[in-house]
């Protein structure tokens, strides 16, 4: 199996306005250590497991996220922490972590949703996230892990993302990687649609901008790993294809998350993803094979009018 993902808790230490989990999610009871490594050995029996996404809510909090760190490593997976690494601030806890992991073992992904600290802090809900953030992922990146940034496209701050880049690339060295997607417009992101939506017929150009940008700093012997998510092809002039995550990526071999449905608190194996070439449009689209395609509540939301599949005039 490539990758599995796992979310004990949907406990978190921000409000983003944009979190496509519902309003009641933190209500949710969390899953308990004990049930997040039962799911690990059934998952490790079926063959061998690259990597554990782990997200949340924001996993850090919970005090039995060390000891299940701990046990991922001791069948040899890899980490991927999704993470807005504010408790990284805190070197101490840093540093129990790493004591567990190493930096050879964990990644770290982190949201930095505008380059702005007040507008991050208004996103987030939460007063100083934005340097606490930065000196929580700085740290991470002077620890030797790998480390992604990421950049949600909503309609609060798109227009602002090329100088996005600019900030990127004066902050972060070139190690760490750049990651630029459309969010999931379902959940909390969906209630909020005003400050969250934006069509890709409006984002589009300022994304192209944006990778304008990193074409500008790769002429000038910058190597930061820049990718696009979520994004259908159609929607961008092919001279970015390159920087688009293909559709055919790392699958998803497992779920587990906290649920209060019953019939749906359980390990899935066979998942099936909530994003993708999933609309009547990619159909007749001839580089549906090789595009991400986009949610599926995006697409939805939006209609097909925001497809514009290509397809074969001859």
């Amino acid at each position: 199996m490539d990758l599995a993902y796992f979310s004990m808790s949907y406990e978190c230490n921000e409000k983003c306005i944009f979190c496509p989990c519902s309003e009641n999610a933190r209500d949710i009871q969390p899953l308990s250590l004990d049930e997040m490594k039962r799911s690990v050995d059934i998952i490790v029996a079926k063959g061998p497991l690259d990597i554990a996404v782990i997200s949340g809510g924001e996993p850090t909090l919970k005090k039995e996220f060390l000891d299940f760190a701990a046990y991922l490593v001791g069948k040899n997976i890899r980490i991927g922490l999704l993470s807005n690494s504010l408790k990284f601030a805190s070197k101490r806890y840093l540093d129990q972590l790493l004591a567990i992991t190493g930096p050879g073992m964990l990644e770290v992904t982190t949201a930095f949703h505008s380059h702005l600290a007040g507008k991050h802090d208004r996103l987030t809900c939460q007063p100083n996230s934005f340097h606490k953030s930065l000196q929580g992922v700085l740290n991470v990146v002077d620890a030797g892990v790998k480390v992604s940034v990421k950049y949600n496209l909503i309609n609060y701050t798109y227009r602002e993302l090329p100088d996005y880049i600019d900030w990127v690339y004066q902050t972060f060295p070139d190690k760490v990687n750049l990651i630029l997607c459309n969010i999931d417009l379902t959940g909390i992101a969906l209630k909020n649609k005003e400050l969250t939506s934006v069509s890709f017929a409006d984002s589009a150009p300022l994304l192209e901008q944006a990778l304008d940008k990193v074409i500008e700093y790769q002429n000038e012997g910058r190597s930061r790993n820049v990718r696009v998510f979520d994004t259908p092809l159609c929607t961008l002039d092919p001279y970015y294809w390159d920087f688009v995550e293909s559709g055919a990526g790392t699958n998803v071999s497992a779920l587990r998350i906290p649920s209060d449905s019953p019939e749906k608190d359980r390990l899935y194996l066979d998942v099936e993803s909530d994003s993708g070439t999933l609309f009547e449009p990619c159909d007749r689209c001839e580089v549906r094979d090789i595009c991400p395609g986009t949610w599926r509540k995006t697409g939805e939301y939006f209609g097909n009018e925001i497809f514009q599949p290509i397809e074969d005039t001859l």
